[in-house]
This record gives C-alpha cells, structure tokens and sequence, in this order.
C-alpha cells in the first residue's frame, strides 16, 4: 500500500496522536489560533556517518506551507539541530540565565525527544561523523481557518 505520509501508515498512528498532542500544547503556549491541526506530511530522515561527514548534514532551511514543523529522535549521539532566529525578526529567544537575546542556538537532540517548532523559523543540521542518525521529521498544518 503506498502511504502519502509515514506516521500515516497504522502502526504509527499511536505516534502521530502523541505528536497532535504536542503540537497542540505548543500551539497553545504560543497563543496561536485555529480549528484543528492534522500532520500534513512526515518522513524518516537516515544519515550514517563518515570520517568527514561528507553528505550527512542538513543545509539551513524552511518549511513553508505548514504551521509547525518538528522531528522525534530514534537514535542517541544525535547530530546538533541548529535555529538562526536573526533571519526572522518574530523568533528572538531569550535565555535567562544570562538576561541576552538569542540569535541563533542549537539543541543535541537525544532519543525519543520530539521539538516542535515554527514551521519559518530557519534550520539545519550538524554533519554526522560516527554512527547513524534516524529521525521522523513531520510538517503540521492547520485544518479550518485561522483566528485572530
């Protein structure tokens, strides 16, 4: 059977449900405003290291056409996922344990962790050197309009 998205496929089902959940606790905390969110898409992202980590990183990017997007970790020693908030004016962080505005910071994933993230908000991912890197990336839409 071909499936349009993988967390479409019925034994993922119970991980997209806890992947909604998520989304919609994050949705929540960032104020946005919607009827519903589905997974739009989603897909399994494979990398497996090398000495010079030729062709394992992942070039800074977006994903448009969707509110949210996010991965869930399947390995351990995962690569960096970097954020560059300096190119998007609405996604400066704060850290506060040292009172100064983020523009760009990275996160070491570990296994089983999922981010979930604004789906503009520029991206990439660190080389793999050693190991292999699974991951399922997904891309949440909004069903219905938006609320103001």
């Amino acid at each position: 059977m071909l499936f349009r998205s993988l967390l479409d496929k019925e034994e993922l089902h119970p991980l997209r449900e806890v992947i909604l959940e998520k989304a919609k606790t994050y949705g929540s905390m960032m104020q946005l405003k919607y009827e519903d969110l589905w997974v739009s898409n989603s897909w399994l992202n494979k990398m497996e290291g090398n000495p010079e980590g030729k062709n394992t990183g992942i070039h800074s990017h977006v994903h448009p056409n969707c509110l949210m997007a996010g991965c869930i970790y399947l390995t351990d020693n995962n690569s960096n996922l970097n954020f560059e908030t300096s190119h998007v004016m609405d996604y400066h962080l704060f850290d506060s344990d040292t009172n100064d505005a983020l523009d760009n910071f990275s996160i070491q994933p570990e296994k089983l962790q999922i981010i979930i993230f604004p789906s503009q908000l520029p991206h990439s991912v660190d080389k793999v050197f050693k190991g292999v890197r699974k991951s399922i990336c997904f891309n949440i839409a909004q069903i219905g309009r938006a609320h103001v």
